[in-house]
């Protein structure tokens, strides 16, 4: 891992955008249940590939997005010294460009000169020389995924970041992904990988920031911080399964009290019809 930072969040809060719940006395109209992320900072470097995980819902892929820059966080700062290029899965569901004309715009904004085939060899390592005039959003995940691994790996930016793209690829691009990371990481060049497929990331990366209710929870290195995180989600999850069999065995309870008193009233209304 190189020595010097390239990216960094320095004290980012950020508020969840629950209108309904903004309060005029606050002077950002939110309050603390109302926190996102909780004053994080993290500190990326060169030659690392830095994966980033964490439980449904723990604010890691809102970190993707600060870091890139598509959102600007409410309290703190981003700091980053090289290119960029990101990569979201949700964006697909807003592009209505074709496959074409989207890697044609996009390699306008490469850090190198591009020759006139870049937009086809991109295209092509996807795998989806069939889909050249598809609209993007009509892609599938998986598809639309290969196509962020290919646009990545042919920016050469300094810096790679990919929110929920790995999770989607097949073991033969989480090969190419392997690769890619390896390369990264020797020519001590940026990799952030954020995803809910821990194994993908253990393949992919070479350290570990696990995020929590909007904060980070742990970092080190994969033997240092996967072994804790897959404890916790063993007993997270079996948590989840014993609350969903006590809120099942609630319902089937309250169920058979309901017919009960549903059968006493309906009895004392025969009775009261007899008299």
């Amino acid at each position: 891992m190189g020595s010097s930072i390239v990216l960094k969040l320095l004290k980012v809060t950020h508020y969840y955008r629950n209108h309904n719940s903004k309060k005029w006395y606050r002077p950002l109209g939110y309050d603390a249940e109302d926190i996102n992320l909780n004053n994080i900072s993290l500190h990326i470097y060169q030659g690392e590939a830095l994966g980033i995980i964490g439980e449904p819902g723990s604010s890691k892929t809102l970190i993707g997005r600060i870091l890139s820059g598509s959102v600007k966080p409410d309290k703190g700062k981003v700091v980053r010294t090289k290119n960029l290029y990101f990569g979201d899965i949700d964006d697909r569901k807003i592009n209505n460009l074709t496959v074409s004309q989207y890697v044609s715009e996009l390699v306008q904004l490469f850090p190198y000169e591009v020759t006139e085939h870049k937009v086809e060899q991109i295209i092509h390592w996807a795998h989806l020389g069939d889909h050249i005039e598809e609209k993007v959003s009509n892609l599938s995940e998986k598809s639309y995924a290969q196509l962020l691994l290919s646009i990545a790996r042919s920016s050469k930016n300094d810096i790679i970041i990919l929110n929920h793209v790995l999770s989607h690829l097949d073991e033969t691009f989480i090969e190419r992904a392997t690769v890619l990371s390896k390369d990264y990481i020797e020519a001590n060049k940026t990799l952030v990988l954020i995803d809910n497929d821990v194994e993908k990331i253990s393949k992919t990366s070479n350290y570990i920031t696990w995020v929590s209710h909007g904060q980070i929870r742990k970092e080190g290195s994969l033997n240092q911080v996967l072994p804790t995180f897959r404890e916790h989600e063993k007993d997270r999850t079996s948590l989840k399964s014993e609350m969903e069999i006590e809120n099942l065995f609630l319902k089937c309870m309250f169920l058979f009290f309901q017919e009960i008193v549903i059968e006493i009233l309906y009895g004392k209304i025969k009775s009261i019809n007899r008299n």
